[in-house]
């Protein structure tokens, strides 16, 4: 619902009492003004603007949107796919875009997001989304102090955000425990303040599923009984292709799961829909690993088992490998978007 109408968007209502309903659609957000409770007649709710598409059929304006899905499921390729194609104007996967800036917060991921954005930009005819911000540091959604921050960097910047994407919830949640109703309460409140600061936009939530991926994303269900819309990528970590499919669409129909596949391109790779061009011959194979160092393999290896992320000390305790091989493998596996490193030093496989 937009938090901010003129009156000449308002249709004509049954109604003489012109001047109360003048009075109150003057309302405006800005940096310098705050947001007004609005009490509206039913007349006045039955005529506000119908929902707006980011994405016809799949994102809608001002709603809060988690896309969920296991660790390498590719759910960092998806919410780029749909940030750029907003960010360009481009048609996703053969359907209708609005454009406008995107910001884009890169808790997880942030060395290997160049590669994965120049893929993209390959993979679209050279289209470069400069509407696109990346904040390469986390932020703690749920402290109201980083929140206005953020809002005021936006706004310093001259953007006004149709999409805000807050890739993962894990590196953006501070240090709140995600299974606590209130913290997790806390996360939604600071999302909805980034919604009401810049009327229209949509945030976009990446999130880690739990061990069952049919119950939804981990942690606290406060975050399922905010959200407007749910999204879950299912794709095995070494196959090419996967589905998103959508669990939730609170003011839509939900739209038919979508097929895609992951195509290297440069020194990344980028999505392609099979809706949007169609393939019947690629076999569903498992992608060719690249040749890995085994004290790359090892890093990764005991990642995998730490899925929480580890600090340098403890991760080095684990491997078991020699000083200097242990901090090659680190520097070679971050340059190549494999880890990631927390501002208080916590690495996490991407």
């Amino acid at each position: 619902m937009n938090i901010s109408l003129r009156a000449d968007q308002v249709k004509p209502l049954k109604t003489n009492d012109n001047t109360r309903l003048n009075a109150r659609v003057h309302l405006t957000i800005n940096s310098n003004e705050k947001a007004l409770p609005r009490l509206l007649t039913f007349a006045e709710l039955e005529n506000l603007p119908d929902p707006e598409w980011l994405i016809e059929g799949i994102l809608q304006a001002d709603t809060l949107v988690v896309l969920y899905g296991p660790p390498k499921s590719k759910k960092t390729f998806v919410a780029l796919d749909w940030a750029n194609s907003i960010a360009t104007g481009q048609p996703w996967a053969g359907k209708p875009v609005k454009a406008g800036d995107v910001v884009y917060i890169a808790g997880e991921g942030r060395k290997g997001l160049p590669a994965r954005i120049r893929s993209w930009i390959e993979s679209h005819d050279g289209l470069i989304p400069d509407r696109l911000r990346v904040h390469d540091r986390p932020i703690n959604i749920a402290e109201p102090s980083k929140v206005k921050s953020l809002a005021e960097t936006i706004r310093t910047d001259g953007l006004q955000p149709t999409l805000i994407v807050v890739d993962t919830l894990a590196r953006n949640f501070g240090d709140g425990d995600e299974n606590q109703a209130q913290a997790m309460n806390a996360f939604v409140k600071g999302c909805d303040a980034l919604r009401f600061a810049f009327p229209g936009c949509a945030v976009l939530v990446v999130h880690h599923s739990g061990k069952d991926l049919s119950k939804g994303g981990r942690g606290s269900t406060a975050l399922k009984g905010a959200l407007d819309t749910e999204v879950k990528v299912d794709s095995a970590p070494k196959m090419p292709t996967g589905t998103i499919s959508c669990t939730a669409q609170k003011d839509a129909e939900e739209f038919d799961p979508m097929t895609f596949r992951l195509k290297a391109v440069g020194k990344s790779a980028a999505l392609e829909w099979k809706v949007a061009i169609g393939w019947d011959d690629i076999p569903d194979q498992p992608m060719k690993p690249r040749a890995m160092a085994k004290s790359d393999s090892a890093v990764l290896a005991a990642l995998d088992k730490h899925p929480d992320g580890l600090s340098y000390g403890d991760l080095h305790k684990v491997t078991r490998l020699a000083p200097r091989t242990f901090a090659d493998a680190i520097k070679r596996l971050k340059t190549n978007g494999k880890i990631d490193a927390s501002a208080d030093g916590v690495y996490v496989r991407i």
